[in-house]
């Protein structure tokens, strides 16, 4: 299983990259203020992203008879997305631009 995830990973960022219309964004970098960390989010191809984040939590852990335990963790995540209804917002005259998914795009 291992063995596959590299293959399918670079499959995916050279079919993505073959699409000339795209409706999402080809990448954007974000803050998480309220856990602390980075968000990367790289269009695949048309409607899709891969989402990295890494981010630090926290932890206060006890009893009433022991004592109190702060901790901080490192968090990381890989999310695959699919981003869906960008043709029927187009063909109501709707902007997509400023949505989750879609930062740079306005058709009118």
């Amino acid at each position: 299983m291992k063995n596959l995830v590299l293959p399918c990973a670079l499959l995916f960022l050279f079919f993505g990259n073959a699409q000339s219309r795209n409706n999402v964004e080809s990448h954007q970098f974000g803050i998480n203020i309220l856990l602390p960390g980075v968000v990367y989010e790289l269009g695949l191809s048309e409607n899709t992203t891969l989402a990295s984040e890494l981010t630090f939590g926290f932890a206060l852990t006890g009893c009433t008879d022991c004592e109190t335990d702060f901790g901080i963790y490192p968090i990381g995540r890989l999310q695959y997305r699919y981003y869906y209804n960008f043709d029927r917002r187009i063909s109501k005259g709707k902007r997509i631009s400023g949505n989750l998914g879609a930062l740079g795009r306005l058709d009118h």
